[in-house]
């Protein structure tokens, strides 16, 4: 349900680039959407909470059974970070797609790549935390409410 409504809040936005005679596919830039993507998920993994994004992840998608408090809790603190670590991946990888303009600030035909890393990339950070992990954390929470409130 909550995927639902994340595609629900991005249709008006899809429709109105695309009545302004603009292109969806002009959002695909791949370096950028691995970087964002795939740095935040990389660092859960490498600290260990691989299984709290797991549990978490298939409980806000309604794919498992009820977690324990203790595991919502700590898929919360994943989610959380998450959020904040794929806003931080955006602007990084901006900053990188900065960078690889400046080699060729001369020749215009050579910093599309850069350029187009350096716009994108912040737009896929806000979109995965602000559309998915921030959500996927709210609804991680309401469940750690409804679960307390059966236990009282």
């Amino acid at each position: 349900m909550i995927f639902l409504g994340m595609l629900a809040a991005l249709l008006p936005l899809a429709l109105g680039i695309i009545l302004a005679g603009g292109n969806l596919l002009w959002f695909l830039e791949p370096v950028s959407l691995l970087a964002v993507v795939l740095s935040p998920l990389l660092c859960v993994a490498a600290g260990g909470f691989w299984t709290a994004f797991r549990k978490g992840l298939a409980s806000v998608i309604g794919q498992a059974p009820l977690m324990e408090e203790g595991d919502i809790v700590e898929a919360l603190h994943v989610f959380d970070l998450l959020g904040k670590m794929t806003l931080l991946a955006g602007f990084l990888t901006a900053l990188a797609g900065a960078v690889m303009i400046l080699p060729h600030m001369g020749i215009p035909e050579k910093t599309g790549q850069g350029l187009a890393v350096a716009v994108i990339a912040p737009v896929y950070g806000l979109f995965l935390a602000g559309f998915f992990y921030l959500p996927a954390r709210k609804r991680l929470e309401i469940l750690l409410g409804n679960q307390n409130s059966k236990g009282e």
